[in-house]
């Protein structure tokens, strides 16, 4: 039986151009004698050519067993928040392989946080540490390097203490200097530049394969406070970002982290009615894995409420913001 040229995973541009020179069927553009040349000038564009990528196109997908996966959860390291409340509700702290918006208003301790994980995802694997590094995307100019300063001397002090406590003697090129050197900041301008930042990233994790975090500061800040364009283009880049995203944290067991504002949304079935939503639609909410609105609350304190989580029900934390990062009350 035949198989069409349709049921195989190809850009559309790609199946068109076969369509169109006469490879309706998988047998038609490979046999015993490899790809035919008339398909392979056509493939060679998208580098799907050899005969190998062809034997990978029309295998079946491979499966995973649950229980493999479970235990690997169970097993798997995630990025502290140095709040024990708030790793609490996260069900130990920012999860690997998966997409964490963390949304709230100005002031709310989103940047905050950001830059709080790009430092603890750097604590050793001796101290429980993922032992890895970080890449900014800085789209509204928040990041400050005395800032990051101070927390990276702050959780330097406390691992070396705990180090000293348990007898562990492998900390002697952990220090605020390699802490900043780890943390890879972009600054992009315009939505142009943040998709392009987005596609530059398996490069960049290919020159330092210790990368374990990538965090956008903030994803709506382009779409909202930058250029304009209309709803449809909006909604597609945004999910080709978020596809990305998502295909390079699986691939490379990466913590995705993205910050996004409050909007004023109003509420069609009552009239004269709105609510505070985050911004960039409804669709956003979908793509994401999980969701932690962050606020502020009497006594110059903040807190973090789960609105979307596989693992999490709704649940909150409060924590505040020191000078030495996020810590519990």
């Amino acid at each position: 039986m035949f198989r069409p040229i349709s049921t195989l995973p190809l850009p559309a541009s790609a199946q068109l151009l076969l369509r169109e020179s006469g490879f309706l069927f998988c047998e038609d553009v490979i046999s015993h004698r490899g790809v035919a040349p008339e398909a392979r000038s056509i493939l060679q564009r998208w580098n799907l050519h050899s005969g190998e990528c062809w034997n990978t196109l029309t295998s079946p997908p491979q499966t995973l067993n649950s229980l493999d996966l479970w235990q690997e959860e169970c097993t798997s390291r995630s990025i502290v928040t140095w709040s024990k409340d708030v790793d609490s509700i996260l069900d130990g702290g920012i999860p690997f392989q998966v997409i964490t918006e963390l949304c709230g208003a100005p002031g709310s301790g989103k940047t905050q946080m950001s830059l709080q994980l790009c430092v603890d995802v750097q604590i050793p694997e001796s101290l429980g540490g993922a032992e890895g590094q970080a890449v900014f995307i800085d789209t509204a100019c928040n990041f400050s390097s005395q800032r990051i300063r101070a927390i990276a001397d702050a959780c330097c002090k406390h691992c070396h203490l705990l180090s000293r406590k348990n007898q562990i003697r492998d900390f002697v090129n952990f220090n605020a200097d390699s802490i900043l050197n780890n943390i890879h900041l972009i600054s992009i301008h315009g939505i142009v530049q943040l998709l392009a930042a987005v596609k530059v990233l398996p490069q960049l994790i290919e020159q330092h394969p210790q990368i374990k975090l990538v965090v956008i500061d903030s994803l709506a800040f382009p779409f909202t406070c930058g250029e304009t364009c209309n709803t449809l283009d909006r909604t597609s880049y945004i999910y080709r970002i978020l596809s990305d995203l998502q295909k390079l944290a699986v691939h490379n067991r990466l913590a995705i982290v993205i910050t996004n504002q409050l909007t004023t949304r109003i509420i069609k079935s009552t009239p004269n009615m709105s609510e505070l939503s985050p911004a960039l639609g409804e669709s956003l909410g979908h793509r994401v894995t999980q969701r932690l609105l962050l606020g502020r609350i009497a006594g110059n304190l903040k807190a973090a409420i789960v609105l979307k989580g596989n693992n999490q029900c709704m649940s909150s934390a409060k924590f505040q913001i020191t000078e030495a990062g996020i810590r519990d009350l």
